[in-house]
């Protein structure tokens, strides 16, 4: 399961970040806050970082972003976390440093 995925993206034209929030919300039914990169007048940006907590729906905000502002270059994953959860059947320090090893 993603934890979290932090997506730098450049838009095509400027705008607020509570707008971009505002989207996101929409789709994911939870609040984030984009960091605007480059302010300018008025507070807006185009390039902006988004860290998606929880990402259940990367593709579609990336989707609703493009159908909204357009990107000016595609965008960038620069970083996730990705949690596992497993447990071994018969738990032992043996059975978990063998899951661990697998997983590294």
């Amino acid at each position: 399961m993603i934890d979290w995925i932090d997506v730098e993206s450049e838009l095509q034209r400027r705008t607020q970040h509570w707008k971009i929030s505002e989207r996101i919300e929409r789709l994911t039914h939870r609040k984030e806050y984009p960091k605007a990169r480059d302010k300018g007048p008025g507070n807006t940006a185009t390039r902006y970082k988004l860290r998606d907590v929880e990402a259940r729906r990367p593709a579609g905000v990336i989707d609703d972003l493009t159908a909204g502002y357009g990107f000016a270059v595609p965008a960038l994953v620069n970083g996730l976390k990705v949690s596992i959860d497993g447990y071994p059947e018969n738990p032992s320090e043996e059975a978990i440093g063998r899951l661990r090893g697998v997983l590294v």
